[in-house]
C-alpha cells in the first residue's frame, strides 16, 4: 500500500492523539522512535502560493522530544510552528531550507540556544517524502560550555603570550640601544641569563613538588584503601557472622566502591609527569609472553571475572620495543574492556604477525561508545555520556595514544553502542 503525505499525516496525528493501534510492524516503529535516545519529530510544511514555507505542523513527537523541551506530546502534537513561536522571523533561514528539503529532499543541521529553556541544542533535519520532513535533536549544552570555557582559556593565552612577546621586544629593544656599551650590555646579558636560570629551576622545581604531592596523596589514600579492603575481606570470612541477602550486598557495594577507589587513585598517579614515561627504551622481546603478564594482572583485578581470550600465533613473535610503554598500552585497554562489559560477555585478544608490523586487536561486547563521541576518546579527562554510570577518571586513553606516538604506532577504534568496542593498534617494526 502506498502512503502519500496526507494518509501519513492522519496516522501520526491519529497515533499521537489517541494511541490508536494500527498493526504490529506500525506498533514496532513507533516503539523504536519512542526509545531513541535524541529527540525527534515529524512534520508537514505549510507553503504559500509561490511555494515558500510559511509553517509547518508538528505530527509525531516521541519521549525525548518531550523531556527536552518539557512538554507532553497533547500540547504539541497537531499544532503549528507559529502558534508555538509568534516571531518567526528569527527562524527564517531555517524555515526557507526546510521548504527546500521537503520538494527536493536532503538534510541540514544546524546549533541553537533556546532562550526559554537555556539550552544548547544541535538540530538535524531530513526528508524523504514531498511535504513530511523529519527533525531530531540533541541536548549539547555541556558541550557548548566546555567549548566556550576552551575558547575563553585560548583567548587569554593569546593575551598572556602577545604581553609576553611585547615585553621581550621592548628588552630586545633596548639592549640594542646600549649596545655600544659593550660592558653594560654583557652584564645585562648576564643577568638576564642568571634569572633564566632562576625561572627554569624554580619551574623544575614547581613539577617536582606537583609529582611529590600527587605521589604522596596517592599513597596516603591507596595505603589505607587498601588495609579498608584486607579488612573487608576478613570480615567476610569471620565464623558466625550473620548471613544474609542485604549483609553480602553490602559486603559487595563495599568491595567494588574500594576498587573502584583504588582504580581512580592509580589512573591520578599517571597525572605526574615523571609518572608518564617520556623516553623510550627498544629492547628485542618476545611478545606473546608480555600479553599473558597483563592479562593475568588485569584479570586478577576484574571484578567480574571475564572470560578473556588470547588468539595469537603459534610461533614465538619478537618485537624491538619498550617494554613498558606496551604493556601500558594494552592494560589500559584491557582494564576499559572489562570495565565496562557486563559479567557474561567475553573479551578477545586477537594478535597478527605481519611483515612490517605487529597488529592486535581488543573487543569487548560491552556498552558501546556513540558514534560522535569517538573522535573525542583520547582527549584527557573526556568520558563517553553512557559511562557516566560507571567510574573512571578519563585520564587512561590519553596516555594510551601519548605513548602510541612515542611507538609510532597507529590506533584505531570502532564502536556501536549496545554491542561494544574493538581497540586496533599497529605497530611498526624496524
Amino acid at each position: 500500500m502506498t502512503i502519500n503525505s496526507d494518509k501519513l499525516e492522519e496516522i501520526l496525528l491519529m497515533r499521537g492523539s489517541l494511541n490508536i493501534y494500527f498493526d504490529d510492524v506500525t506498533d514496532l516503529i513507533f516503539s523504536i522512535l519512542e526509545d531513541l535516545p535524541y529527540g525527534i519529530c515529524i512534520n508537514k510544511i505549510v507553503l504559500n502560493e509561490f511555494f515558500e514555507a510559511v509553517d509547518f505542523r508538528f505530527l509525531y513527537v516521541n519521549h525525548e522530544f518531550q523531556s527536552i523541551f518539557n512538554i507532553q506530546r497533547e500540547q504539541i502534537v497537531g499544532r503549528f510552528f507559529s502558534e508555538m513561536h509568534k516571531d518567526k522571523s528569527k527562524f527564517s533561514r531555517e524555515l526557507k531550507l526546510l521548504g527546500k528539503i521537503s520538494s527536493q529532499g536532503g538534510n541540514f543541521k544546524f546549533d541553537r540556544y533556546i532562550e526559554e529553556y537555556d539550552k544548547w541544542l544541535q538540530f538535524n533535519a531530513f526528508s524523504s517524502m514531498k511535504e513530511i520532513f523529519v527533525i531530531s535533536c540533541v541536548d549539547v549544552t555541556e558541550t557548548k560550555k566546555l567549548q566556550f570555557n576552551f575558547a575563553e582559556v585560548i583567548h587569554n593565552l593569546e593575551d598572556s603570550l602577545a604581553s609576553r612577546t611585547t615585553s621581550l621586544q621592548e628588552t630586545i629593544d633596548s639592549l640594542r640601544m646600549e649596545i655600544a656599551e659593550r660592558k653594560s650590555a654583557e652584564e645585562q646579558l648576564l643577568q638576564a641569563r642568571e634569572e633564566l636560570q632562576v625561572l627554569l629551576d624554580n619551574e623544575k622545581k614547581l613539577i617536582e613538588i606537583k609529582d611529590k604531592f600527587i605521589n604522596v596523596l596517592v599513597k596516603e589514600f591507596r595505603d589505607p584503601l587498601t588495609v579498608i579492603k584486607t579488612s573487608v575481606d576478613l570480615l567476610k570470612m569471620i565464623p558466625g557472622r550473620t548471613e544474609n541477602e542485604d549483609t553480602e550486598q553490602i559486603f559487595e557495594r563495599m568491595h567494588i566502591s574500594i576498587n573502584q577507589l583504588v582504580e581512580s587513585m592509580d589512573n591520578v598517579h599517571l597525572l605526574a609527569e615523571k609518572n608518564v614515561k617520556l623516553t623510550l627504551d627498544n629492547n628485542q622481546y618476545e611478545i606473546i609472553p608480555l600479553f599473558y603478564q597483563i592479562i593475568d594482572e588485569v584479570s586478577e583485578y576484574d571484578e567480574r571475572k571475564h572470560n578473556i581470550i588470547f588468539n595469537h600465533p603459534s610461533h614465538r613473535v619478537l618485537l624491538k620495543t619498550d617494554k613498558v610503554v606496551l604493556q601500558a598500552i594494552l592494560r589500559i585497554i584491557l582494564k576499559n574492556a572489562c570495565q565496562y562489559s557486563d559479567t557474561d560477555k567475553d573479551i578477545i585478544i586477537e594478535m597478527e604477525d605481519l611483515d612490517n608490523s605487529l597488529v592486535f586487536y581488543v573487543q569487548d561486547f560491552g556498552i558501546g561508545i556513540p558514534n560522535h563521541e569517538l573522535p573525542m576518546i583520547f582527549e584527557p579527562l573526556f568520558r563517553a555520556s553512557n559511562a557516566k554510570t560507571s567510574y573512571g577518571s578519563g585520564v587512561g586513553l590519553s596516555i594510551v595514544k601519548k605513548y602510541s606516538q612515542m611507538l609510532q604506532a597507529e590506533i584505531h577504534v570502532s564502536s556501536i553502542v549496545g554491542q561494544g568496542t574493538k581497540f586496533i593498534v599497529s605497530i611498526p617494526k624496524f
